[in-house]
């Protein structure tokens, strides 16, 4: 395969003659089956692919009026595989999308497997990178928050290479500021803060930065060590913005000159503390394995003349026995002038442990293009699939009242909540965002509308930035939000909860925008209302203090709030 020739430059025969085997056979096994599937739909229905007109990246513009019932199911099981992304991965022999198997646990696989891994998706991501223009690169957030969510993960794990002395490393490149800088990039970004933090060439630059360290490690390893136990516990990007959140609120008095993070308790924290609060604040990083005695400390490499009369604040990513910061605070509360502690969980806190995120796989880009995707505005669903059974087979008499009231010609898409005009507002009335992912708009449109209404009818209410009427279209009967080229949707929003006393959140569901945004609302310290599903996940919600979870139901047709 060519993308993996430019792996074996530069690096030892140990790595070519070990590893490389592997790694083919695996990713050869990864193409032959996105080749096969995607001959298999070609072959069967070359005539769609045709009509369709696929461009370079798999997609299709041209609109579509009607489709036969065979078509509209052909494509929604493209839909279904691909999922709109140009990204796959291969797990159990089948491949997967990066938004269906986000996080997966980690198999003790050898740590020279892995840097092999992350070389090579590292060169796919700078192939990807370079094709991209400045407006893909402001408009596509999603690919940009993905490939600097992997590289932060994937340094990360060669920081704690370097930290428990498994590879000894000198050369140009600190890895501690790469570090660093993967974290703080990463997290500026998803806050929303794109144009200012990091530019398209920048991240190019950054990126050939890591591939050289990488090479670099690559060439130093030892190929006798096995395997090292994964980062584990608090990798969890929007747990870690919460916790920002959280020690805003509860700042200590002084000024923090030392900000001292416990691996393996979170190893973000510290850089994130730094960056969002105490830019001035040294980093230190200490390991305890064992605390029950003061003998068994395999490393407390921190300087305590260092400390002499500076203001400590210790991070961690939770508290179980307490014996952890009893030791630290033994050690250090003869030399510090105040010590501060902070941490992530409490001791209840459910955790999944030895968590690694999969990534895109790394697989070659050419072949990720020839991936058939249809955007949704391209296809609509037939109107003779409509269907008056319920999900018992049996049937449904609401749905057959509510196709009766229809006028001649009129299809249940027609059936929708109406716009409500607004109320006569003051200066008093009190400004209310309301958010949705992209994602759940077409088939939320009636929800969100019905929210809408009952805060746009309210004088007490004013809506800011009413999207949902002004840039959500009809296309095929389908609601579909109207992009503006250039701009960037979670930008905006962050922009709009700056104006709103009041943010509304809808469906929150495994969403990056709508978590995004509720950590921003929490920081800005907004008054916030959630309106979810049965099966939305709102734990992570509850410990905000001013907030409001709303359930939806969906009674005969009619929209309720409880």
């Amino acid at each position: 395969m060519e993308d993996l020739q430019t792996a074996t430059i530069s690096l030892s025969p140990d790595y070519v003659t070990g590893h490389l085997s592997k790694l083919r056979e695996e990713f050869d096994k990864f193409k032959i089956l996105i080749d096969n599937e995607y001959n298999d739909l070609v072959s069967s229905n070359k005539y769609i692919f045709d009509t369709y007109n696929f461009d370079s990246i798999g997609e299709s513009h041209i609109l579509v009026s009607s489709l036969s019932e065979k078509d509209s199911r052909l494509l929604d099981e493209i839909k279904k595989k691909f999922s709109f992304e140009n990204f796959f991965l291969l797990k159990n022999e089948k491949i997967y999308n990066r938004q269906q198997v986000y996080y997966s646990v980690i198999k003790d696989e050898p740590r020279l497997y892995q840097a092999i891994k992350t070389f090579i998706y590292l060169d796919s991501m700078l192939v990807l990178l370079s094709e991209m223009d400045k407006s893909d690169f402001v408009h596509g957030s999603f690919i940009i928050a993905s490939i600097l969510d992997d590289i932060r993960y994937k340094l990360i794990l060669l920081f704690e290479d370097v930290l428990n002395h498994k590879i000894p490393l000198t050369g140009a490149i600190g890895l501690e500021e790469l570090v660093e800088s993967a974290i703080t990039i990463y997290y500026s970004y998803i806050l929303g803060r794109p144009q200012t933090t990091i530019s398209h060439s920048q991240l190019i630059t950054f990126t050939n930065k890591v591939r050289d360290f990488i090479t670099d490690y690559l060439n130093k390893f030892d190929p006798s060590l096995k395997q090292i136990k994964p980062y584990k516990e608090g990798d969890v990007p929007n747990d870690n913005l919460l916790f920002i959140h959280k020690l805003k609120k509860n700042l200590p008095p002084e000024n923090i000159d030392y900000v001292i993070g416990i691996r393996f308790g979170g190893i973000e924290l510290p850089y994130i503390v730094k960056h969002f609060i105490y830019p001035k604040a040294k980093v230190r990083l200490v390991k305890i394995s064992n605390y029950s005695d003061k003998t068994s400390i395999s490393e407390f490499k921190i300087n305590k003349l260092e400390l002499k009369h500076k203001n400590v604040l210790i991070l961690d990513d939770g508290i179980t026995t307490g014996r952890t910061i009893q030791f630290l605070i033994d050690n250090l509360k003869d030399n510090c002038n105040n010590i501060y502690f902070a941490c992530l969980y409490y001791s209840g806190k459910k955790r999944i442990k030895h968590m690694q995120m999969d990534g895109h796989g790394g697989v070659n880009i050419e072949q990720l293009k020839k991936c058939c995707v249809l955007k949704e505005t391209n296809y609509t669903a037939s109107i003779n699939k409509t269907s008056y059974t319920n999900k018992k087979g049996k049937f449904d008499k609401t749905k057959a009242k509510v196709e009766a009231k229809a006028d001649l010609g009129q299809t249940l898409f027609d059936l929708e909540i109406p716009i409500e005009n607004e109320s006569k507002k003051d200066e008093y009335s009190k400004k209310v965002f309301i958010a949705c992912s992209l994602s759940y708009i077409t088939e939320s449109y009636d929800y969100l509308m019905s929210i809408r209404n009952k805060y746009n009818t309210n004088v007490d209410y004013v809506i800011v930035d009413d999207w949902i009427v002004n840039r959500i279209e009809r296309v095929d009967s389908k609601h579909i939000y109207k992009e503006i080229p250039g701009r960037n949707f979670l930008y905006e929003g962050i922009i709009d909860i700056d104006k709103s006393d009041i943010v509304v959140l809808f469906c929150p569901g495994p969403s990056v925008y709508i978590s995004s945004l509720f950590l921003v609302s929490a920081m800005k310290e907004k008054k916030i209302v959630i309106y979810y599903r049965k099966n939305d996940d709102i734990n992570d919600f509850k410990s905000y203090t001013n907030i409001k979870l709303i359930p939806i139901k969906q009674f005969k047709n009619s929209f309720t709030y409880e």
